[in-house]
């Protein structure tokens, strides 16, 4: 077994192991991918703290990090496309967004493990905003095991015993 055949299935474990029994447990009237788009949008607007934080906890200018600011506008691009991908996504069929996202989850799993084990410079205010960048980075894998499920088809109504009793009695005609 290869290296990337052992990471497959560690993807595969998470996503099926971990997060389909919480998307199997959802609402009738909700659904993965409506759970991962709201992951996907906490991930943005936490993005979009970290590039105002430092400008005002530390009164720098706006455009101090850059990289910030570009992962803010990644992240806002990304979750606009994935709105229009939700589309695909239909229950009782596969989802096509499963495969198409592992890439994705498992670089995004590789920067959040680099980022919690790097060594973060600066005093307090600087730390705060690391980890708000790194809770973002959670949100957004989050949301992207979520967005990958398999959305189960809607289930059969049951019959009640009153909807016996009206068919064969012709009481409510």
């Amino acid at each position: 077994m290869t290296l990337a055949e052992i990471i497959q299935r560690i993807d595969d474990l998470i996503l099926d192991g971990l997060f389909q029994p919480v998307a199997n447990r959802l609402p009738a009237n909700s659904s993965s991918m409506a759970l991962g788009l709201s992951f996907e949008l906490g991930s943005v607007i936490l993005q979009a703290a970290c590039v105002i934080a430092p400008s005002l906890l530390f009164g720098l200018p706006l455009g101090f990090i850059p990289s910030a600011i570009f992962g803010f506008l990644v992240s806002l691009v990304f979750f606009l496309v994935c709105q229009k991908l939700s589309a695909l996504v239909r229950p009782g069929f596969l989802n096509p967004l499963r495969a198409q996202l592992r890439a994705l989850r498992l670089i995004g799993i590789a920067f959040l493990v680099y980022d919690l084990c790097r060594a973060h410079p600066g005093g307090q205010g600087y730390n705060l905003w690391w980890r708000l960048d790194e809770l973002s980075q959670l949100t957004f894998i989050i949301g992207l095991y979520f967005m990958a499920c398999e959305v189960s088809p809607p289930k059969p109504r049951h019959e009640t015993q009153w909807d016996g009793f009206n068919k064969t009695h012709r009481v409510f005609e």
